[in-house]
């Protein structure tokens, strides 16, 4: 509205500026003179008139069409810059859009991370245990691998001081031994050792078997309160011998009941036992001599609780149940007794 106005006055702006130019000409006037303003006035009414004119007369289609193109322009200005901070606004946004996208791919990368860190902690965690088992594992091996070296060792020490005693021995019985024709090829084929190892093995399992049977019945005699002490002594004895009699037969000897050399081959698990047995029964007669078992008398009824043991003979000898080795048995081990010829002779023994 203001560059209208400028280019053309209303008027009302006319005859104002008319009023104010007459009542300022009146006090000039009333002043100086009415000489002092005559001839301004015929100016001042003139550019008046000319004012009155261009304010009155109507407006050119030019005009009309800026004055009508003018007061649209502030309301473009303002589209445009709407339109401006619209179009930077979407930028902002897609660049926020941009770094949150960045910001959450970043996150998760770092979760990743945290996780397989995690995972190689417990990695981490779980070989150093495992690591450290194997040393206390290996630290045992050692040890026993020390031990075992240690056993190895002395066996050799002993099985060379048993070979030197042995070799004088051996030097006196090759010199009195046979001529080379009659004297039968030493040593045992690979078939013949197989079999003596697992009869030795058989022997071994029924000797363990019927050991810990004795064991039970020592046990439970024992225990009870009533058994008499010579009964006691007389059934170590029995089953001493009987035992003697199966290492007799495992090892391939005779069986000799005065041979003091028996206790002292035992296994160290019969050790004490046959120390016990010989500090209890020392006051019987060796077992070979007849009437060995103590004197009891005729009325006696000791026998019947002990039915198992005395089997229809004077002498009393150990009937062991049947175990649950299929191999072999206590009446197996007797035939075999009496029936088996006497052992060959092993390499180097007696001639």
């Amino acid at each position: 509205m203001e560059p209208a106005t400028a280019a053309r006055p209303s008027p009302e702006l006319v005859y104002h500026l008319a009023g104010a130019l007459g009542t300022e000409l009146q006090r000039l006037a009333s002043r100086f003179g009415s000489e002092a303003v005559a001839r301004l006035v015929p100016h001042v009414v003139r550019a008046l008139e000319l004012l009155e004119g261009v304010a009155g007369a109507p407006l050119e289609p030019e005009e009309e069409a800026k004055g009508a193109v003018a007061p649209r322009s502030p309301q473009r200005e303002l589209r445009d810059g709407t339109r401006e901070e619209r179009l930077l606004l979407r930028q902002l946004k897609q660049v926020t859009d941009g770094q949150r996208d960045q910001l959450r791919a970043q996150s998760r990368e770092l979760q990743l991370r945290v996780q397989e860190a995690e995972a190689l902690q417990e990695q981490l965690q779980r070989l150093l245990r495992v690591n450290a088992e194997l040393r206390c594992k290996l630290a045992a091996v050692q040890v026993q691998l020390r031990a075992a070296l240690q056993r190895a060792a002395d066996a050799e020490g002993a099985s060379a001081q048993a070979g030197a005693r042995e070799a004088p021995e051996a030097v006196s019985r090759l010199c009195h031994a046979e001529p080379q024709g009659q004297r039968k090829p030493h040593g045992f084929s690979r078939e013949e050792v197989s079999q003596i190892l697992q009869e030795r093995n058989e022997l071994k399992a029924n000797v363990f078997l019927l050991q810990e049977e004795l064991n039970f019945y020592h046990r439970e005699l024992l225990t009870d309160q009533w058994v008499p002490g010579l009964l006691l002594n007389a059934m170590k004895l029995t089953v001493k011998k009987h035992r003697r009699k199966i290492k007799a037969k495992m090892l391939g000897t005779t069986d000799e009941p005065g041979s003091s050399d028996d206790d002292d081959d035992d296994d160290d698990d019969d050790d004490d036992d046959d120390e016990d047995d010989n500090n209890e029964a020392s006051w019987l007669p060796p077992p070979g001599v007849d009437g060995a078992s103590p004197p009891v008398p005729p009325e006696s009824r000791i026998k019947s609780f002990f039915s198992f043991w005395y089997r229809g003979s004077s002498e009393p000898s150990v009937e062991v149940p049947q175990t649950g080795d299929p191999t072999s048995s206590q009446g197996e081990l007797r035939r075999e007794e009496k029936e088996q010829p006497p052992p060959p002779e092993p390499p180097g023994g007696p001639p």
